[in-house]
C-alpha cells in the first residue's frame, strides 16, 4: 500500500515539474524565454475619460503592430496586457494585478493624471519600470522614483505655455500690458487641472500680471451645470479666459458661455477637452477662434515636423477614421521612445533600462510629431513638444510656436452671433 502511495506521489511530482517546464503555453513577461514579450498597459477604457483613454491606447497599439511587423523586440513578438482603470481605485487594483498575478515586468499608461499617479506608485513599490505617455500632473514625477519616466510634457509646460502664448501673442494684439490685463483661470479640480493652473498662475506673476487681476475658479469635471463658473468669470470681465478641462466639461463651458453671452477676447484651453474633435462636433461654429495648448495635433507645418501624415494613414488603415485627437500620436511617440530604450537596454532588467533612459539624448523632431527624448533627473522628458492650436469651423490648426504654426490666431475672438453666421 505504501509503495502505491509513494508511486502516485512521484507521478504527480513528475507531471507537475513537466507542466511547469512547459509554461502552460503562456506568454513570457520578461526576457528569459523565446515567448512573446508582454507590456502591461493601464488606461481608462470605461467611465468619463474612456474616449481619450481609448484614443491613447490606439496610438500605442499602432506602434506595437508596426514593431511586430518588423521583427518585434529582441526578435520576439510584443503583446499588450491591457487593464481598464476608470478611476484611481481601479488603477490601484489593476496595477497590482498586472504585477502580482500576471507577472508583467514593465508597464505604461495612462492618459489620466490621477490614474498615472496611482499606477506609478504601485510600480515603484515593486520596482517595475513605468512609462507615462500622457498624464501630465506635476506630482507624478516629484516622488523620486528611480524607475518612472514620462515621455510627454508636464503640467508645468502646459501652464507656462498658456501664459507665454497669451503674454507674447495675444496681449500685444489687444494693445494691453501684462500689468493691466485681467484673466480668469477656470479649471477642473483634480490633479490634472490644479497642476496646470498652478503653473499658469506662477508664470503669469513672473510675466508681470498683478495678483488682484487673476481670478481662480475651480470646478468638478463631473458637473452637469457650469453656468455659475461662466457667470463668475463674466462678472470679472477678463481680457483672457484660461481653462483646463476634459471633453464633457469643455463642451459644457462653451455652450453655456454662448447661452450667457460671455465673450472673452481670448480663450486659451489646455489638454484634450479643447483639442478633441468631438468638442467641435458638439459645439459647432461656436468653437471658432478658441485656442488650446496640447500635444502636437495634425494640422502643423509638415515641411518641418516629422511623420504626421504617415501616422494618420496608419491610424485610418487600422481604425477606419481620422484620429480623434493628438493623444493617439502622442502615445505612438511615447511607445517609440520606450522601445528605443528597451532595444538599448537589451533586456527587462530595471537597471539596464534606467541606464539606457538616462543616456538617451534625442533632439526635438527625432520622432513623430516633433518629439525628442532627453530625461532629467526626475525622469521627465525635457524634449517633449507642446503646440497651441486654434479652431476653425472645420479643424484645429497650429498657431504657435513658430516651427509648428501654419496660420495666425484670430484676436479678438469674433462674437457668438458672427461665428454662427459663418
Amino acid at each position: 500500500m505504501k509503495k502505491k502511495i509513494y508511486f502516485l506521489i512521484s507521478v504527480i511530482l513528475i507531471l507537475s515539474l513537466a507542466l511547469t517546464g512547459c509554461g502552460g503555453g503562456g506568454a513570457d513577461t520578461g526576457n528569459d524565454s523565446e515567448g512573446p514579450v508582454v507590456f502591461g498597459a493601464i488606461f481608462p477604457l470605461t467611465g468619463p475619460n474612456a474616449l481619450l483613454g481609448d484614443e491613447s491606447l490606439r496610438g500605442a497599439q499602432i506602434m506595437v503592430d508596426e514593431l511586430n511587423a518588423n521583427g518585434g523586440l529582441w526578435g520576439r513578438e510584443v503583446v499588450l496586457n491591457v487593464a481598464d482603470a476608470p478611476d484611481a481605485t481601479a488603477a490601484q487594483t489593476e496595477a497590482e494585478r498586472l504585477i502580482t498575478k500576471d507577472g508583467v515586468k514593465i508597464m505604461f499608461g495612462a492618459y489620466s493624471s490621477a490614474i498615472a499617479n496611482v499606477a506609478s506608485d504601485v510600480c515603484a513599490r515593486y520596482e517595475v519600470p513605468y512609462f507615462e505617455f500622457g498624464g501630465i500632473g506635476t506630482d507624478i514625477m516629484r516622488k523620486g522614483y528611480p524607475y518612472v519616466w514620462r515621455t510627454c510634457a508636464d503640467a508645468f509646460g502646459f501652464g507656462t505655455g498658456q501664459a507665454q502664448y497669451v503674454t507674447e501673442i495675444c496681449l500685444p494684439a489687444l494693445g494691453i500690458e501684462p500689468a493691466d490685463a485681467k484673466v480668469v483661470l477656470a479649471y477642473e479640480d483634480s490633479l490634472y487641472g490644479t497642476s496646470v493652473s498652478e503653473a499658469c498662475q506662477e508664470a503669469l506673476l513672473e510675466f508681470g500680471y498683478k495678483p488682484e487681476n487673476i481670478k481662480n475658479i475651480p470646478y468638478a469635471a463631473t458637473s452637469v451645470d457650469l453656468s455659475s463658473v461662466i457667470l463668475d468669470a463674466k462678472s470679472f470681465n477678463p481680457d483672457a479666459f484660461f481653462t483646463v478641462s476634459y471633453v464633457n466639461d469643455q463642451i459644457l463651458l462653451a455652450r453655456q458661455a454662448e447661452e450667457l453671452n460671455f465673450q472673452p477676447p481670448v480663450w486659451i484651453g489646455a489638454g484634450g477637452g479643447m483639442s478633441m474633435t468631438p468638442t467641435l462636433e458638439a459645439v459647432g461654429n461656436g468653437m471658432y477662434g478658441l485656442t488650446g495648448i496640447d500635444f502636437p495635433q495634425y494640422e502643423v507645418d509638415k515641411e518641418k515636423i516629422n511623420g504626421v501624415d504617415e501616422f494618420v494613414a496608419k491610424y485610418e488603415e487600422k481604425y477606419g477614421a481620422f484620429p480623434r485627437s493628438g493623444h493617439s500620436m502622442t502615445n505612438y511617440a511615447g511607445m517609440q521612445i520606450m522601445i528605443d530604450i528597451l532595444e538599448e537596454a537589451g533586456s527587462m532588467d530595471k537597471d539596464e533600462i534606467k541606464a539606457a533612459a538616462t543616456a538617451m539624448d534625442k533632439p526635438f523632431n527625432t520622432y513623430i510629431g516633433g518629439w525628442g527624448a532627453k530625461f532629467d533627473e526626475t525622469g521627465q522628458n525635457v524634449n517633449a513638444p507642446l503646440v497651441v492650436g486654434m479652431w476653425t469651423t472645420e479643424k484645429l490648426v497650429a498657431v504657435w510656436p513658430e516651427e509648428f504654426a501654419i496660420t495666425e490666431p484670430v484676436i479678438p475672438i469674433p462674437s457668438w452671433s458672427d461665428k454662427r453666421a459663418m
